[in-house]
């Protein structure tokens, strides 16, 4: 594969302090969402959305291993503040494909006036992928450079008039995407859709069309952002790393810093002065990381957050959210949670992880976090904000 490297850029100074700041453990109320169990024992890419009442908890589910095919979008509602969930009922179905079912994996809902918007990614397996057990063995970012593992890549969603009882699928939103996150808003009314290396972005304020495809420079024409398009993007850059898994915060100048998981145990960002249209070379940071997705946003009172965990080989754990003052220095450290890593109850590929994937809404002065427990069980905390001072 052509390396189109070029030198590393300048060492950004977002830093998380991690190990030199005191760490303040703040009281949770935690409930389980859903167990997973036979038939259902891969649940992972949580995400938690709140309107008219109601809280709603999506993730993607799968019968056994990680991303498989016949992984599909399922969804859970609370009534009660979190207290009892529904038993889930499915956004996107199991989809029938060329060589096996397609993989559907969780893209979160959003809201717009009386409307939820249910993202979701899809991609299927090549009959390279399938064959042999190559995709069981190695992952299907270590594809050949000359053989595709993934074809028919697309985000798409699916709108629901009548509180998430029926939905209508809407079709392609963005071809050769998964989203990392849904979508979410800037200063400017404009949603970004984190990925990979593909942040997308739509002046929309509905965000089922037209969304336009940037992210990182220099990826090729035949890129496609999805869990085995990334790999091959960093390498056809000639990256020292990998990127993927963006989050993002805006600053009060309106510049964007699109947060990135390495396999380095620390973060990357990139930034974008012009509102989404283009964005910088990756800078690696100090916020220091497990290998895992994050989440960055602002609070009420204007505060920036980092949502991860942050102790490098620890299993996901703890659960921190580190609050900054600046968008330069998180120093501040909440736990969330603090439970060791421990192991799964049922077998399947790629399990593992305390706190996987937490993602973070914020309703009337109480935090809500779900996540992932072994990539096996999907657990909501709340907590009061007024916590975090």
């Amino acid at each position: 594969m052509k390396s189109n490297s070029v030198s590393n850029c300048f060492v950004s100074p977002i830093t998380n302090c991690w190990g030199e700041k005191e760490q303040i453990e703040i009281n949770t109320e935690c409930r389980l969402v859903f167990r997973g169990s036979k038939g259902a024992a891969f649940n992972h890419h949580p995400q938690i959305t709140a309107a008219f009442g109601r809280l709603y908890a999506t993730w993607s589910c799968g019968d056994l291993d990680e991303d498989d095919v016949g992984q599909r979008m399922v969804m859970s509602v609370s009534e009660d503040g979190g207290v009892t969930w529904t038993t889930p009922c499915t956004i996107v179905e199991r989809a029938n494909a060329e060589y096996a079912p397609a993989v559907i994996t969780n893209g979160g809902i959003r809201v717009f006036q009386d409307q939820l918007i249910a993202y979701y990614g899809y991609y299927e397996f090549t009959r390279a992928g399938l064959a042999d057990g190559r995709r069981q063995q190695k992952g299907a970012g270590e594809a050949p450079v000359d053989q595709w593992w993934h074809q028919n890549t697309y985000c798409g969603a699916m709108v629901s008039d009548d509180s998430g009882v029926t939905w209508k699928d809407q079709g392609i939103v963005v071809d050769r995407f998964v989203p990392n996150w849904g979508p979410h808003l800037t200063s400017t009314g404009r949603l970004i859709m984190p990925g990979n290396l593909w942040f997308p972005y739509t002046d929309d304020p509905v965000g089922t069309n037209p969304w336009y495809v940037t992210g990182l420079p220099r990826l090729p024409d035949w890129y496609v952002d999805d869990p085995e398009g990334f790999h091959r993007g960093c390498r056809y850059r000639g990256d020292a790393r990998e990127y993927c898994e963006g989050s993002f915060f805006e600053t009060d100048d309106g510049v964007l810093h699109m947060m990135l998981r390495t396999n380095q145990n620390r973060l990357a960002v990139s930034t974008s002065h012009d509102h989404g249209q283009t964005w910088s070379e990756p800078c690696m940071t100090s916020f220091v990381d497990d290998n895992s997705k994050h989440m960055f946003g602002r609070l009420p009172d204007g505060r920036f957050y980092g949502l991860s965990t942050p102790k490098p080989n620890s299993g996901r754990t703890p659960l921190v959210m580190a609050l900054s003052e600046d968008g330069v220095v998180f120093d501040r450290h909440f736990l969330l949670g603090s439970e060791p890593c421990g192991v799964p109850r049922m077998e399947g590929l790629h399990k593992g992880g305390r706190y996987g994937y937490p993602h973070l809404i914020m309703v009337e002065g109480i935090g809500f976090v779900i996540y992932s427990v072994f990539k096996e069980d999907i657990v909501v905390c709340r907590f009061p904000l007024n916590a975090l001072k």
